[in-house]
């Protein structure tokens, strides 16, 4: 809906989102280099050991979207489709839901074709990409220029999902790339609804000055390098992290292997045993 909550809550989501998966991706990434375990990358993490067993971004996902959803639906006035704004942002959670369930049939073991999540997810963008195209006809240039920025940043969630998905998995900065991009867009929806529909307290930006766009412009710009150095805080607080609790996991290998071998050789062991002969059969037999 064409209002500050409007802008500011699915961009709040966006954040949200990509800052666990900084947080989430950065740690596998270190832990793996202290296991000496093989690091990949994939659409859903849930590497913490306290939500090991449960399907934390999809749920986010889904309870995200119906929030979106049932807040558009009570805005829409005399139904939903009366305004375009809620029927298109209606639409916009929706296929982030669809995003959420696929994720949560993978996480239940359900059988579904290799990658369809990172499919799910590309699909997600697309048609909000889609939809922000027909968003701004009409409107004063300030509005224009601020949701084109916004399509900037959808599209290059696309591209660096089919960037990951076309990649061997094996590259931090793959993965980084796509997060760094949604983290982009949410911080950049949450700027949008600021500048177009700024707080009572702060004076209403004019739409059609030269100098606006220009400042917007810059907006849009350092919202990115502020993105870029919250990721890069998140790398090395994960790392540090990680240098502290490695001694436990170090241990945990060495027991591990240790007991491992230890099984090998009894399983040599009984290998090497001769076999005993039956004598049942033939005491029966007399």
């Amino acid at each position: 809906m064409g209002t500050l909550v409007g802008h500011v809550l699915p961009g709040t989501l966006f954040l949200i989102y990509a800052i666990w998966q900084t947080f989430s991706v950065t740690y596998r990434f270190h832990k793996s280099k202290h296991t000496r375990n093989k690091f990949s990358t994939t659409a859903a993490y849930n590497d913490f050991s306290w939500c090991c067993k449960v399907p934390v971004e999809a749920i986010f996902k889904m309870v995200s979207a119906s929030i979106g959803i049932a807040v558009e639906s009570y805005a829409a006035t005399p139904d939903l489709f009366h305004d375009p704004q809620n029927s298109q942002h209606t639409t916009m959670y929706a296929f982030f839901f669809l995003a959420g369930l696929i994720d949560l049939l993978i996480s239940l073991g359900t059988p579904v074709p290799p990658d369809v999540d990172y499919l799910a997810m590309a699909l997600a963008f697309s048609t909000e990409a889609l939809l922000f195209a027909s968003h701004t006809h009409g409107r004063t240039p300030l509005d224009i220029e601020v949701h084109q920025f916004l399509n900037y940043t959808l599209l290059a969630c696309v591209a660096s999902i089919i960037l990951e998905i076309s990649s061997t998995r094996r590259r931090l900065i793959v993965a980084l790339t796509r997060i760094f991009f949604i983290m982009w867009h949410g911080a950049w929806f949450v700027a949008v609804g600021l500048i177009m529909y700024p707080p009572k307290i702060e004076e209403k930006w004019d739409e059609e000055a030269h100098k606006n766009l220009m400042i917007a412009t810059d907006m849009f710009a350092f919202t990115a390098g502020l993105v870029l150095v919250t990721m890069l805080g998140i790398y090395w607080g994960m790392m540090a992290v990680t240098k502290c609790r490695a001694p436990s996991w170090i241990l945990a290998n060495v027991k591990r292997r240790s007991e491992t071998e230890r099984l090998a050789v009894i399983s040599r062991q009984r290998d090497a045993l001769p076999a005993v002969e039956d004598d049942s059969d033939s005491e029966d037999i007399l």
